[in-house]
């Protein structure tokens, strides 16, 4: 059989739809050359029944919806919002559907034994490990199948991922749920695991404890922080790697385009139409909306697809520990308006072909030296000089 999966070569997100659709379990999703995951079919074991193809999202589109209204708000509790990447709203509305006996499922880092970033639900991991953004594709696995289980028990289930995974998912159930909540995300594209590993093993690290790309140190958006175990110190001992986005070389080769699947580059499910129920983001328009209310702590942004997205964000805003409002649409249109195809397009740029082309024929650590992507030292020891010297300032005023 001539499985259209497989020539999806610019197109495949690794959703996973495919391999959670098939009967006899004959799709795998490995990493291709760039260190994605794509599907693999064991002819031996398919029959040909041609569901892979049924339930690709690529090839067979589903219905999508576009944002009725929207919404601005973060969390009154502290501890939620400092945890949080943005303003802590997915944890409200995990918080609802967790109080009602359902099931949240979102991404979260296993790291023990294989380390990734996996699909998991509050039923093996808590909400806080679920929360915060993490820039690098999660691997699915079953979780589909799960889904559609715990559906068809009638149980409550919300799903957070990236906006073709969720597409991924409802393509995968081939019939519309009502006790499913569908949650994405404003998605700039996604990094693979086998490219964090290989950062991760460039600067010295190896038993990883904890990520958190953005950990609210001193600001919305300040540094990229690992936490680990020093192979030198007890193993009981854990250091912790700290230093701005801008001057790591993994994070600043994510914000300049060189490190997203291809997929990304001609993305259709990050426009105005939107598979899910709710989208939520960082809202940075906050400064052009109402810059009085721009706080470091982190403010959500919230965009309502459908019905059953209102209903949801209306049980969130009746929370006395939320704060919530309306939002005129064209302060959020901003998120989706980029076209990813033009010509002129940051993600077009061909740069990224080639980076990643040199990673893995000439090596990580050469790559970055040859795409002049090394951090340099002197300009981080002068930026942290200045934030020293700006906080002593700040203390001398203070005093007097």
């Amino acid at each position: 059989m001539n499985h259209k999966i497989l020539g999806l070569t610019e197109t495949c997100t690794g959703c996973f739809a495919c391999a959670n659709a098939c009967p006899k379990d004959a799709i795998s999703l490995s990493a291709n050359f760039e260190g994605f995951y794509f599907p693999i079919v064991e002819t031996n074991k398919c029959i040909n029944c041609g569901l892979c193809d049924k339930v690709c999202p690529q090839i067979m589109p589903q219905r999508y919806s576009t944002t009725q209204r929207a919404y601005y708000g973060w969390s009154k509790k502290d501890d939620i919002r400092k945890q949080s990447s943005s303003g802590g709203i997915f944890y409200h509305l995990s918080e609802v559907v967790l109080g009602k006996g359902g099931i949240v499922y979102g991404s979260s880092f296993n790291y023990s034994g294989l380390f990734r970033l996996e699909c998991h639900s509050t039923k093996e991991v808590t909400i806080q490990e679920l929360m915060r953004s993490k820039y690098v594709q999660s691997y699915i696995g079953y979780s589909f199948r799960q889904i559609k289980e715990e559906l068809t028990s009638g149980i409550l289930v919300l799903f957070c991922g990236t906006p073709c995974q969720v597409a991924g998912l409802k393509s995968f159930l081939r019939k519309e749920y009502s006790n499913l909540i569908l949650v994405d995300f404003v998605c700039h594209g996604v990094p693979s695991i086998d490219l964090l590993q290989k950062h991760l093993e460039y600067i010295g690290i190896n038993n990883v404890v904890d990520i958190n790309f953005r950990p609210k140190n001193t600001g919305w958006v300040d540094d990229f922080e690992i936490q680990y175990k020093s192979k030198f110190l007890k193993s009981t001992v854990t250091r912790i790697r700290r230093i701005p986005w801008i001057f790591d070389e993994y994070f600043y080769m994510f914000q300049t385009y060189k490190s997203i699947r291809r997929s990304c580059r001609n993305c259709t499910f990050c426009n105005g139409k939107r598979a899910s129920d709710i989208t939520i983001a960082d809202f940075w328009g906050i400064k052009q909306y109402k810059p009085e209310l721009w706080d470091p702590k982190g403010i959500s942004l919230i965009l309502v697809n459908t019905t059953s997205g209102l209903t949801l964000i209306n049980d969130v805003m009746s929370n006395s520990l939320v704060y919530c409002k309306d939002l005129p649409l064209q302060y959020a249109k901003y998120v989706y308006l980029k076209e990813r195809t033009s010509p002129d397009s940051p993600y077009q740029n061909r740069v990224r072909d080639k980076f990643l082309h040199d990673v893995y024929t000439i090596g990580y650590s050469k790559a970055i030296k040859k795409h002049c992507l090394k951090s340099s030292r002197l300009k981080l020891f002068i930026f942290k000089a200045k934030k020293i010297i700006r906080k002593l300032i700040k203390y001398e005023l203070i005093k007097q």
